[in-house]
């Protein structure tokens, strides 16, 4: 349980980051939104990963094997969250909202598995 604690805190503080920086870039530096995505996703990608590494999962492995299986995870869980809005809102006509409460589950919780048995190498043992 006390994994899991820690991987939603990771989340929460990767999401916060990633909402501090966009409405920061938007209101304040005045970048158009689409831009404040790109500029904002990184960090919170960087703070996610970091904090999977080294509290969440506490990785043995190194960040060259660790990062690269992170960053696959991460193009992963952007394609589920394209392919749910497409899927849900195009092919099903719902809701765009549909879409994307569907990939909020899935994209969460196929990374924690992922991440734990592959990108940072969790076993029984560890």
């Amino acid at each position: 349980m006390k994994i899991l604690i820690s991987y939603g805190m990771v989340g929460l503080a990767s999401l916060v980051s990633y909402l501090f920086l966009f409405f920061l870039l938007v209101e304040w530096v005045e970048v158009q939104p689409v831009l404040a995505c790109v500029l904002s996703y990184p960090a919170s990608v960087a703070l996610s990963y970091l904090g999977q590494f080294h509290f969440v999962f506490k990785s043995p492995h190194s960040h060259s094997t660790s990062l690269p299986r992170f960053l696959v995870l991460t193009i992963i869980g952007f394609l589920i969250i394209l392919l749910s809005e497409k899927l849900f809102t195009g092919f099903f006509g719902l809701l765009s909202g549909f879409g994307q409460m569907i990939a909020c589950i899935l994209v969460p919780c196929s990374n924690f598995f992922f991440g734990k048995y592959w990108a940072f190498g969790i076993t029984k043992s560890s």
